[in-house]
């Protein structure tokens, strides 16, 4: 097989100092490193490796990779790895003024101080506690290197140990350790000295430093800083990667792993920025590069050497073997949803939006059946197209039922809506596997009970989804008044002055692009005192941040009480207050009801009936993935 030439830059191998690489396809550390080595990535990394050093770790549970009883857990992950022909890094990092440490005691940082989100006492290092630290870290490397690692990733980013360091922030240092780059740089290179000497000078060390902390003070490390670090350090790494934000800051999380609500490859400039200035390091970036073609185009821009995906490499390990393979359009595309971030639902909803083998205990393949059945699925939203495309890949004879004139459900309205080019994109990927499938497809057809039974169904899968909600309001039948899809989909409709009734997370997102890109003044007022209240914990610190930053048009009203409709507004009530809320527009988001009544009617057909989606409840997309997988992934 040759090399697509597409994607010649991307699919090249490089060397990295004396190892050999494959691609310039990073796999950063995540989930299931067997699964993105299988799936082609050139270096697969392995964290959190905590340096075998006392106050080393970020939560008390954690144990040293390398301590006896963890051992054949690291070396199956090695063992995986070489399996499938990838490289094997181990990510190092020390976690230091975030160490998770006993009631009363201290974590080191590189300045005396408390803080108050954690109860944290932070005591300064001082010379002998620093060399500690640099043994600590030469020992691990060393033993990383006898174990059978390929090569070490340096964790300086993110808030740890070593970027606190870096940080005018929280290096308030007098001494030589603190004050100009020169001398915050000090320990850090101390460290990246001490596992140079560790593992010899033909070893690979890459190494992770923000390019910015993106917290909102003004004290925050300067890029030209950073470029002056990284030519320092250069004596001693062979790659470096730039990311930005904070791990432990939620305001710096949603740099860190971006969301849908920026840009993408928000750190590939910076990189092309210091690959002017290193003469040896290979020079690279993470942070929300989604699709081969962008990696192709800034590699062959020669803006970075290689390419780091975390999220991308979730949503779809085979991403590498499927640019190999000339397959594409068949890369399912992260959403930058989050919710493989366990932070974002305090471990309570982990999984991927698209992939929903990911994070679950379920078959990572499909089942592939000796005895196909006839499969209904009813409803071509994310769920009902998620059911048929994964029935018909187990072998079923499928038909797909849709009441409108082209598939895709709600994804159809999201998909136009500002800040939803991912939701485009995986649009588009269902259509085409829908495309390439043996699905028979029925448009423009209202299913019943009569028209399913006479298609002799084994199986039916219902996939209806709800109605909107037509909130009891005096006047919302009103010709100023749009309900949220219309106004999605007929944005010429919308007056310069808008009111949304409803601060859910279409209510929020409407009024967002409606305010930062249309530039209309908008009054979002939501009855309860939360906004946004489904959204992920860290989509709402994103919505957040969006909200400070245009006060002036997006106004919330939360506690309000919508009393009346008018040509001129919206009356409200708030704190027994009542006033009037000018609007030449009213749109309503008030929820979807799902169609429970209506899916009831297709029960007893065959014994086989799943509901999968929002005809349930209201579902994120998440949710409806996974359900439609698991309806159509049956024998």
């Amino acid at each position: 097989m040759e090399i697509n030439r597409k994607y010649s830059h991307l699919l090249s191998p490089v060397k990295m100092n004396s190892l050999l690489l494959k691609n310039r396809i990073i796999a950063t550390p995540t989930r299931d490193p067997d699964l993105r080595a299988k799936g082609g990535a050139a270096v697969v990394m392995i964290g959190s490796i905590a340096v075998d050093c006392d106050k080393s770790f970020w939560k008390k549970e954690s144990v040293y990779p390398f301590a006896k009883y963890e051992r054949e857990k690291q070396k199956a992950y090695i063992n995986q790895i070489h399996y499938y022909g990838s490289k094997a890094f181990a990510q190092m990092f020390h976690a230091g003024m975030f160490c998770d440490v006993p009631e009363g005691d201290f974590a080191w940082g590189p300045s005396d101080t408390y803080l108050e989100k954690e109860h944290r006492v932070i005591k300064a290092l001082d010379e002998e506690e620093m060399q500690v630290i640099c043994d600590a870290y030469a020992r691990t490397a060393k033993e990383a290197k006898d174990f059978g690692y390929d090569g070490l990733f340096m964790h300086f980013a993110h808030g740890w140990l070593a970027s606190s360091f870096l940080s005018p922030h929280y290096n308030k240092r007098t001494d030589e350790y603190g004050g100009s780059i020169e001398n915050r740089a000090r320990f850090p290179l101390r460290i990246l000295k001490a596992v140079r000497e560790a593992v010899g000078p033909a070893f690979p060390i890459d190494m992770r430093v923000n390019d910015n902390d993106r917290l909102e003070y003004d004290d925050t490390i300067e890029f030209n800083d950073v470029i002056e670090f990284c030519k320092m350090a250069e004596e001693y790494v062979d790659a470096i990667q730039l990311s930005c934000g904070h791990d432990m800051d939620r305001d710096g999380n949603v740099w860190m792993a971006s969301t849908n609500l920026l840009p993408p490859m928000i750190n590939v400039d910076y990189a092309a920025e210091l690959k002017k200035h290193c003469k040896k390091a290979l020079v690279y970036a993470v942070g929300a590069i989604q699709t081969v073609d962008q990696a192709e185009q800034i590699l062959a821009e020669g803006k970075v050497d290689l390419v780091a995906m975390g999220r991308e490499l979730l949503a779809d390990p085979e991403l590498p073997n499927k640019v190999i393979e000339d397959r594409v359009e068949d890369i399912v595309p992260c959403l930058r949803c989050n919710y493989c971030y366990h932070i974002s639902t305090n471990r309570s909803n982990i999984g991927c939006s698209v992939n929903p083998t990911i994070f679950r205990p379920v078959p990572q393949d499909l089942m592939h059946t000796d005895s196909p059945k006839n499969v209904v699925v009813i409803g071509a939203g994310p769920a009902g197209l998620k059911a048929a495309i994964t029935a018909d890949q187990v072998g079923h004879n499928v038909t797909l039922i849709e009441k409108e004139n082209e598939v895709g459900g709600l994804l159809r309205y999201i998909s136009k809506e500002h800040y939803k080019t991912e939701i485009k994109r995986y649009l588009d990927y269902l259509k085409t596997q829908l495309k390439k499938s043996n699905v028979k497809v029925m448009l423009n057809t209202k299913a019943d009970k009569e028209l399913v039974e006479n298609l002799k169904p084994d199986r039916v899968i219902v996939a209806i989804g709800g109605e909107l909600i037509t909130p009891r309001i005096e006047g919302v039948d009103g010709k100023n008044v749009l309900d949220c899809l219309t106004a999605i989909e007929r944005p010429e409709l919308i007056g310069g002055k808008v009111a949304v009734i409803g601060g859910g997370v279409v209510g929020i997102e409407v009024a967002l692009g409606l305010a930062k890109e249309e530039g209309k003044d908008v009054t979002v007022i939501e009855m309860t005192d939360d906004i946004a209240s489904t959204a992920n914990m860290l989509y709402k610190v994103a919505i957040n941040q969006e909200l400070r930053h245009i006060t002036d048009r997006l106004h919330v009203l939360t506690g309000t009480k919508c009393m009346k409709i008018s040509d001129t507004g919206v009356e409200v009530e708030k704190d027994g207050e009542a006033f009037t809320v000018e609007a030449d527009t009213v749109i309503t988001a008030t929820g979807i009801r799902p169609k429970k009544d209506e899916a009831f009617t297709f029960y007893g057909i065959t014994p086989y009936t799943d509901t999968v989606g929002d005809v349930n409840a209201p579902r994120i997309i998440m949710e409806a993935t996974y359900e439609g997988y698991a309806a159509g992934n049956k024998d």
